[in-house]
């Protein structure tokens, strides 16, 4: 499982895994995203699950060596310990299915 946690999600991964509409924003800040960029994203019209994607879609953009290990961390910093437990469940079981 180690390995996976050191690499990179896909979007659909992120949407369909860790959807966090509520905090999207404060996950952004917390991955070290631009600030203007968070904030352009923020002020869009669209809709609170369109702005999470965007988000994920910066994150995965601008950090090219961005890995599902950081996102955990950066959920367990949040105190979102059972969001990171479940991603890291899901994870364990997608390595489960492929062996």
């Amino acid at each position: 499982m180690e390995s996976h946690l050191d690499s990179r999600p896909s979007l659909a991964e992120l949407m369909r895994e860790v959807c966090l509409t509520a905090e999207w924003h404060h996950i952004g800040v917390m991955l070290d995203l631009d600030p203007d960029k968070l904030n352009a994203i923020h002020h869009s019209t669209t809709s609170v699950s369109d702005k999470t994607s965007d988000m994920y879609k910066l994150w995965l953009d601008s950090k090219p060596q961005a890995t599902r290990r950081q996102l955990v961390e950066v959920l367990e910093s949040m105190d979102l310990n059972r969001k990171a437990l479940d991603y890291k469940k899901y994870l364990k079981g997608k390595i489960t299915s492929f062996a």
